[in-house]
C-alpha cells in the first residue's frame, strides 16, 4: 500500500456506503511492482465499480498491457460522493486499486468512453487526482490523458480535457502506443513532440493540439481478425456484486443488420466471427479459472452469429457440468430457434429479450429493422413453450416520421402478447421505452430530436394503455435524453459547458439521484448554448464537429440510407451482399464468418480440453465445517459477497458441491450471523455439503482466496448437526478505540446501566421499519480493558436473535458523542457442552 497507511484507509472505507468498491484484491488480479516495470498505465472507468467491472474492454487491456513484463496496468472507478467527500476531507488523492497508488504516479491514464453521461465523472476523477483539468495547464510531470470508447467517434466536447483519442479498436494498438510512450520518456521528449510522434504513427490517434496546427487523417482502426490472444482466460472476477455479473465471450464483433439508428452497428463494421473451437477453449479455460455461476454469449446480434449451433452443441456439456446458465444480451426475433433456447435452460434461468424497436412494421422499415409481426409472434410463443416466465421488449419513442399509429402498434403489439400468454400461466413482461437520440456515424445523425415534453407526452400515451396485470413499462427521464443528446453531437463549446456543469456540481449525471436539469441549463446559457439548436435537423451541407473522424463507413453512404429511410425502404443484410458502406477493402478488412473460409472451422477430431464434470446429486451428502477468518481488505465484503465468494473458489477448485432442487439451484453453503461490515472476524464459521467426500479442503481453498480471508480448520460433521445458524449460542466482540477515550466515565456508565432492568433502544429495519427492543437480556457479559483502550462484549443468541456491537456503544454514548472505534467479532460461539456457558 503505496500512499494509504491502513489505518487512513480504514478509516476514510467505514464511513462510505459501499467500501468494497475501493479494495481491489479480486481473484484474477494482477498486482505488479511498480518498480520493477518500465511503463504503468491506470484505466478508468468513469463510473462506479459496479457499473465499469462487467465492461469488456477494460478486461481485455487489463490483460494485454499487464502479459508484457515491461509494462503495467492497474484500475480506477469514480468514487461515489461519500467516497469524494472523505478523500476531499483528508486530502486523500485518487488512488488505483491494485497498489493504491496516485494517479499522478502513473505514465499514462486512459478513460473509457462508453456513455456521455459520464463526461462530468471524467472531470472529477482528475481533480481528485490533482491533475490540471485542461490538457494546456499540463506539463511532463503530469501523466498522458487518453481515451478510447464508442463515445470517442465524437470526441469534441472533451478535446479541451484530454491529450489524445484512439479511434476504434484498440487491442493491436495498445503495445505500439505504449512503446511509443516509453521510447520518449527514455530520450527525455517533451511532451509537445511525443504527442506529434504518437499522432503521426497511426491515423486512429487523434491528437487535437496536433490536429488543429496541421490537420491529418484520422480513421477508425480495425482488427482484421478477433485473435485468442485478445481474450483473458483469467478474468478479474469481483469480490462484490456488480452489474452484468457473469463471464461475457465475445462471439463475434460487428453487425450486418444495418439499423439506422445504431452506432454499434455503423462503427463496429465488418462482422468479424471468432472460430468455434476457440469460444470453447476460451469458456473451458475461464470457467476452469473463474467459477463464475452465468455466461453470456456476446455480440450486437449473437443469433446472426453463423457457427452458433455448433459452438452451443459444443460448449453445452461443459455449460452443464458447470452449473453455468447462459444469456443472451438480445436475439434477433427471426432467427430465434429451440437449440438456441435449450442452451439457456442449462442451468440458472434468466429473461429474453427482444428488441422490435418500433411498434409498426412501416416503422420498422424507417429504421432497417426487417421484423414481421409474425415473427415477434413465433419467437414469444416458443420462448412460453420452453417455460419462460420472463420475457423483456425494447421500443423506441420519438423515432423520425412517427406517428401516433406507431405509438398504437406498440401498445396492440403487446397486449397481443399478453393474451397469448394467458394460456401459460402468470408471466411477466417487461416493456422499456426509450427515446431516441440521433448519434454521430449513423445515418439519422442529421435527424432532430423531440424535446423532453414531447417525449413524455409520447411515452405517457403508451403507459396508459399498458396499465395492465403481468405488463411493467419501464421509461426514463426524456430530460436525460436532452442532455445525453447534446452532448453526443457537441461541438467543442460544450465543452465549456461540461466544465461549468461540474464546477456547479454536476457528478453521476447518469444516476437519477444526482442529475440536474437546472445545472445543465444553466452551463448552456452561460456557454452561449442554444438547446434549441440540438432539437432540429442538422444540415447535411454543412460539415458535422464529428466528421474530420471517419468512422469507416462513408458519409455517401450515411446520406444514402437517410434518404432510403423517408421512402421506407430496406437495406439488405450485409451477408447477403455488399451494401456499399465503404469500411471493407476486401483484402485486409473484410467480413469474417464461420462458413466463409476465412475463419477456421470446428471439426470433430479436435482433442477437448479436460474438464472435470460435477457429479449427479447422489442420494448421500457430506457436510463439511469450516472456521474461518476475515480480516485486513476482506472485512469490507458483504455477507453476500462473503457467500459468493466462497461459490465461485469452489467452482474454481471444480469441487462437487451439492446443490438445492427446484427451478434455480442454489449451492448448499450455509453461513452463520452477518459480520458487520468493515469488522475484522477472528473465528466464524460455514457448512458447505458435498456429494462425495473432499479431502486437502483448507489447503485448496485457501490457495485461491484473496489475502485476508484464510480457513482455520475443517471438520467433517453428521448431516443431523445443527447448522451454523443453530448452533450460535453467542458472539464476541471487541471495540478498539485509537484516541484516548474516558475510561472511568465509561466505567461508570457500565455500572449504572447493570442496575437498570431494560435496556431499551429502537433498532432500524430498511424494510420492516423500526422496532423497540431490549437489548439487556441479548447480553451476556462485558468487560473494559484499560490497557487496550477497548470493550469487550458478549452476546447471546436467543431464538434466532441477539445484539449489534454498535447499539451497545450507542447506550454507553450518546450517538453523536460516540467516538472512532475499529469494532472486531472475535469468535462466533458454537453451543456445545464444553461452551453453551462460558463467561469471561
Amino acid at each position: 500500500m503505496d500512499i494509504l497507511g491502513e489505518n487512513i484507509l480504514h478509516d476514510l472505507l467505514t464511513r462510505v456506503e459501499k467500501p468494497g468498491r475501493y479494495v481491489g484484491g479480486e481473484l484474477n488480479m494482477i498486482r505488479k511492482n511498480p518498480r520493477e516495470t518500465e511503463l504503468s498505465l491506470c484505466l478508468a472507468y468513469p463510473d462506479t465499480y459496479e457499473v465499469g467491472m462487467p465492461f469488456q474492454g477494460f478486461q481485455e487491456l487489463y490483460h494485454l498491457v499487464n502479459a508484457n513484463p515491461h509494462y503495467a496496468a492497474e484500475r480506477v472507478y469514480a468514487p461515489w460522493a461519500d467516497m469524494e467527500m472523505g478523500m476531499r476531507e483528508k486530502e486523500i488523492p485518487l488512488f488505483s486499486l491494485e497498489n493504491q497508488r496516485p494517479l499522478t504516479d502513473f505514465d499514462i491514464l486512459g478513460f473509457t468512453l462508453q456513455y456521455e453521461m459520464t463526461y462530468t465523472n471524467i472531470l472529477n476523477m482528475l481533480d481528485l487526482a490533482g491533475i490540471p483539468l485542461f490538457f494546456r495547464d499540463r506539463d511532463e510531470k503530469f501523466p498522458l490523458i487518453i481515451a478510447g470508447g464508442s463515445c470517442a467517434y465524437n470526441p469534441e466536447p472533451l478535446v479541451s480535457f484530454l491529450d489524445l483519442f484512439v479511434i476504434g479498436d484498440a487491442e493491436d494498438l495498445v503495445i505500439p502506443l505504449m512503446n511509443t510512450i516509453l521510447e520518449g520518456k527514455k530520450r527525455g521528449w517533451s511532451r509537445e513532440f511525443l504527442l506529434e510522434t504518437v499522432a503521426g504513427s497511426n491515423p486512429a490517434f487523434y491528437v487535437p493540439s496536433v490536429w488543429d496546427k496541421k490537420p491529418y487523417p484520422v480513421r477508425t482502426h480495425i482488427v482484421k481478425e478477433l485473435q485468442p490472444d485478445y481474450y483473458p482466460e483469467k478474468p478479474l472476477i469481483p469480490l462484490i456484486e456488480i452489474a452484468h455479473d457473469r463471464f461475457a465471450l465475445e462471439i463475434q464483433r460487428g453487425c450486418t443488420e444495418g439499423c439506422r439508428f445504431c452506432q454499434a452497428g455503423m462503427t463496429y463494421r465488418p462482422v468479424r466471427e471468432r472460430a468455434p473451437e476457440d469460444l470453447y477453449h476460451q469458456t473451458v479455460q475461464t470457467l476452469r479459472n473463474t467459477g463464475y455461476e452465468e455466461m453470456s454469449l456476446l455480440s450486437l446480434s449473437t443469433s446472426d452469429y453463423t457457427g452458433l449451433e455448433p459452438a452451443i452443441r459444443k460448449m453445452l456439456p461443459v455449460i452443464r457440468s458447470c452449473h453455468v446458465s447462459v444469456s443472451f444480451p438480445s436475439l434477433r426475433l427471426d432467427s430465434v430457434n429451440p437449440e438456441l433456447l435449450d442452451a439457456a435452460l442449462s442451468g440458472k434461468r434468466s429473461g429474453l429479450t427482444f428488441a422490435p424497436e418500433a411498434g409498426t412494421e412501416r416503422l420498422r422499415r424507417v429504421i432497417n429493422k426487417n421484423i414481421r409481426d409474425k415473427q415477434l409472434f413465433d419467437a414469444f410463443t416458443l420462448a412460453l413453450e420452453k417455460g419462460w416466465k420472463t420475457v423483456k421488449f425494447y421500443f423506441m419513442v420519438g423515432l423520425p416520421t412517427e406517428t401516433l399509429e406507431d405509438l398504437d402498434g406498440i401498445v396492440r403489439l403487446i397486449r397481443t402478447l399478453h393474451d397469448m400468454s394467458r394460456p401459460y400461466g402468470h408471466i411477466h413482461i417487461n416493456v422499456t421505452l426509450s427515446s431516441f437520440i440521433p448519434k454521430p456515424a449513423t445515418p439519422l445523425q442529421w435527424e432532430a430530436q423531440a424535446d423532453p415534453a414531447t417525449l413524455q407526452a409520447r411515452i405517457d400515451h403508451v403507459k396508459q394503455k399498458l396499465r395492465i396485470p403481468g405488463i411493467k413499462v419501464m421509461t426514463r427521464d426524456p430530460e436525460y435524453t436532452l442532455i445525453e443528446g447534446i452532448l453526443a453531437r457537441g461541438d467543442r463549446q460544450v465543452g465549456h459547458a461540461i466544465y461549468r456543469s461540474w464546477l456547479k456540481g454536476s457528478r453521476f449525471d447518469a444516476w437519477s439521484e444526482y442529475f440536474d436539469m437546472d445545472r445543465w441549463m444553466e452551463a448552456f446559457e452561460e456557454s452561449g448554448i442554444s438547446v434549441e439548436t440540438y432539437l432540429t435537423p442538422f444540415d447535411t451541407q454543412t460539415p458535422l464537429p464529428w466528421e474530420h473522424i471517419s468512422p469507416g463507413v462513408s458519409r455517401t453512404y450515411l446520406l444514402k440510407e437517410k434518404e432510403k429511410a423517408y421512402r421506407e425502404e430496406y437495406t439488405q443484410d450485409c451477408r447477403d451482399g455488399c451494401t456499399g458502406c465503404d469500411v471493407c477493402d476486401f483484402t485486409g478488412i473484410r467480413m469474417r464468418t464461420v462458413d466463409s473460409g476465412t475463419v477456421r472451422t470446428f471439426t470433430k477430431a479436435e482433442n477437448p480440453l479436460p474438464i472435470r464434470s460435477l457429479p449427479e446429486q447422489s442420494s448421500e451428502r457430506y457436510i463439511t465445517r469450516l472456521e474461518f477468518s476475515k480480516t485486513g481488505l476482506m472485512r469490507y465484503l458483504s455477507h453476500q459477497d462473503l457467500f459468493r465468494l466462497i461459490h465461485r473458489s469452489l467452482n474454481l477448485l471444480r469441487l462437487p458441491v451439492r446443490f438445492s432442487e427446484g427451478f434455480n439451484p442454489r449451492p448448499r453453503i450455509s453461513l452463520g450471523y452477518p459480520i458487520p461490515m468493515g469488522f475484522e472476524a477472528l473465528s466464524e464459521f460455514a457448512d458447505i455439503t458435498f456429494n462425495t467426500p473432499v479431502t486437502g479442503l483448507m489447503e485448496k481453498l485457501n490457495s485461491v482466496f484473496p489475502p485476508g480471508l484464510r480457513i482455520l480448520k475443517t471438520q467433517d460433521v453428521s448431516k443431523d448437526t445443527p447448522s451454523v445458524m443453530q448452533a450460535t449460542c453467542y458472539l464476541d466482540y471487541e471495540a478498539l478505540f485509537p484516541e484516548k477515550v474516558h475510561i472511568q466515565k465509561i466505567k461508570q456508565t457500565l455500572d449504572e446501566l447493570a442496575g437498570m432492568d431494560q435496556w431499551l433502544m429502537t433498532r432500524h429495519h430498511p424494510k420492516k421499519g423500526n422496532k423497540t427492543i431490549d437489548l439487556k437480556p441479548l447480553v451476556d457479559n462485558f468487560t473494559i480493558n484499560e490497557t487496550r483502550q477497548s470493550i469487550f462484549v458478549r452476546f447471546r443468541v436467543q431464538e434466532s436473535r441477539t445484539g449489534r456491537l454498535d447499539e451497545f456503544l450507542h447506550i454507553i454514548f450518546k450517538k453523536e458523542d460516540l467516538p472512532p472505534y475499529e469494532g472486531r467479532r472475535l469468535k462466533a460461539g458454537l453451543c456445545t457442552d464444553e461452551t453453551a456457558d462460558i463467561k469471561v
